[in-house]
């Protein structure tokens, strides 16, 4: 049952998150379920989305949890090779989440790249 939640939840949050941003990208093929990594094109600085989505009452992440408070970009991206075309956001989906909250997260997201 946990791994079909978290699954659907994860494919409902790319397929929101695409409607709203149509250059998104979902970084990592055959990735855990519980963990959606993203890149958005944006001249924001991942720290200033971060302190929206924490005011939001959102918590995410720029990089690992080993990354905690650094605000370089994370070694494993660099490694994949991913662009650095914006900011990296890394979305953790567990038991306790709902449908509600991945549109509350996507809407969030929409309202804060929106903002000038």
């Amino acid at each position: 049952r946990y791994l079909s939640h978290v699954k659907s939840l994860n494919s409902k949050l790319k397929i929101a998150l695409q409607q709203i941003f149509p250059n998104i990208s979902f970084n990592g093929a055959n990735t855990s379920p519980h963990i959606c990594h993203i890149s958005i094109p944006t001249e924001k600085t991942p720290s200033s989305i971060l302190l929206q989505c924490d005011i939001s009452g959102i918590s995410l992440s720029a990089g690992s949890a080993c990354q905690s408070g650094s605000h370089k970009r994370s070694h494993v991206v660099e490694a994949m090779n991913i662009p650095n075309v914006g900011v990296d956001l890394r979305v953790s989906i567990g038991r306790q989440n709902t449908e509600d909250d991945i549109a509350i997260l996507a809407q969030t997201l929409g309202d804060i790249f929106d903002m000038s």
